[in-house]
């Protein structure tokens, strides 16, 4: 029977290691190509502090946002991967929505901004709402972010009360953005979240942007030199999804 049992383990971690060589091997594929090469130009030409204004009341940590002070509730907005400067301007607009819950006295919700690789379990426990975002890469959740939540995310871990919510970067119109922000809200309700999206119609599932395809969103307007990293139509559903959870994580949270 330990012979079995060995045969097996050692069966497991060959295709585990050939799942993983598979997966570099595409990855390298993968940044070969004239659109990754066009992304990543954009991404590093684009970011700009001039984009969106700083966030109010809060102060740089090591990359990354977190509001001073405040012992009210806490969302964590984490974003994938961690390198992703169009992740990283979703999740500061959508902390800025939080700010706005908070300014006009919907809510007293202080928030983190943090990216996957430095956001433990544990913090999700200790957070009262959690909103996630991931680049969508082949019409899916990117796999850093699915492989922080199936490593690191305990299923016995207790995430009943929390509020969760949802927001991806694709660079296509019709890319797999809604179907990977299905696939996030899924993961959240398989740990039993109180799972809610936008603050309209128009954004049911969480928010998204498009960073790639077609004018006026992805590429540049007719006439400009510097396009905007991410279109304002989508940061506006960026902010309202970031009010509209800080006003439902208040709501609980005073119950």
């Amino acid at each position: 029977m330990e012979h079995r049992i060995l045969r097996h383990v050692k069966h497991d971690q060959k295709i585990s290691t050939m799942q993983h060589h598979q997966q570099e091997g595409w990855l390298e594929q993968w940044k070969k190509t004239h659109i990754y090469k066009q992304i990543m130009a954009r991404s590093r030409s684009d970011t700009s502090n001039e984009v969106v204004p700083p966030m109010l009341g809060a102060s740089r940590v090591a990359g990354e946002e977190q509001v001073d002070g405040g012992s009210g509730p806490l969302v964590l907005v984490v974003y994938g991967p961690s390198d992703d400067a169009w992740q990283q301007l979703m999740a500061k607009t959508i902390g800025q929505g939080i700010e706005q819950a908070a300014a006009d006295g919907s809510s007293a919700v202080t928030y983190r901004i943090q990216s996957i690789d430095n956001t433990t379990f544990a913090q999700v426990l200790q957070a009262d709402g959690i909103i996630l975002g991931a680049s969508v890469e082949n019409a899916n959740v990117h796999h850093k972010v699915q492989e922080w939540i199936n490593t690191q995310w305990d299923i016995e871990g207790d995430l009943t009360q929390k509020v969760g919510s949802a927001f991806v970067t694709a660079g296509g119109i019709s890319a797999g953005q809604e179907s990977s922000l299905l696939s996030l809200l899924r993961s959240m309700l398989i740990f039993n979240m109180i799972v809610v999206g936008g603050d309209t119609w128009t954004e049911p599932f969480g928010a998204s942007a498009i960073t790639y395809e077609g004018r006026p969103y992805g590429k540049a307007a007719q006439g400009s030199s510097k396009p905007p990293l991410i279109d304002s139509l989508f940061l506006d559903k960026a902010r309202g999804l970031g009010e509209r959870v800080a006003k439902v994580v208040a709501r609980l949270t005073r119950e």
